[in-house]
């Protein structure tokens, strides 16, 4: 085993120069610099961390609740989650094949729809209806999901990806971060109240 290596050590590589460690803050600036200099980005951005607001408090908080009280309980809440696995993968096969001239717009038309299941569980509706919300749900994140990703990669600078999505991170948690006092009650010390 050793006599493979020793071609290996006979390699002879080009000095590299050290770089300086990257300045964490100054990194965070240039990522922010970045996300601010595109309008239609941050727009979409808003848009996406109120529907994620929304649907984190009203499906992912409340939605147990009313599963619980009103519908099967646990295994219907259950159900109503896998519900948007099926979605994700037909709206994977289908992203291969569909596209769009303005990809940005129909992210955000699909942001709105992906709020869907929570008046859905609101209004009570069939269980049937509910799962089948949650399914469509799955379809449109997914198609977003590739469109948003195609977006990134041809507008975003190459050397800015991690920079860009740590603001991007950054935007989305302090959102969430956000939800009303009566919700975290309701949720309970990890959605286990009552």
């Amino acid at each position: 085993m050793l006599a493979a290596d020793v071609p290996n050590l006979l390699i002879r590589t080009a000095p590299t120069a050290l770089r300086p460690a990257p300045d964490l803050f100054g990194e965070v600036r240039e990522g922010w610099r970045e996300f601010r200099s595109h309008t239609w980005l941050w727009v979409i951005v808003l848009q996406y961390s109120l529907v994620s607001m929304a649907c984190a408090w009203g499906y992912g908080v409340l939605g147990p609740v009313v599963a619980r009280d009103s519908l099967d309980g646990s295994t219907a809440w259950g159900e109503i989650l896998v519900a948007e696995s099926p979605g994700l993968v037909v709206g994977a096969c289908a992203a291969t094949r569909f596209t769009t001239r303005r990809p940005m717009l129909f992210a955000a038309l699909c942001g709105a729809a992906v709020a869907a299941p929570t008046p859905a569980l609101a209004l009570l509706l069939p269980f049937w209806l509910i799962c089948a919300f949650s399914f469509g749900t799955g379809v449109l994140v997914e198609l977003m999901t590739v469109r948003w990703n195609v977006v990134m990669a041809r507008t975003i600078p190459a050397d800015r990806p991690a920079r860009f999505a740590a603001v991007l991170l950054a935007v989305a948690v302090t959102v969430l971060a956000l939800a009303p006092k009566e919700v975290r009650a309701e949720a309970g010390p990890a959605g286990t109240n009552r």
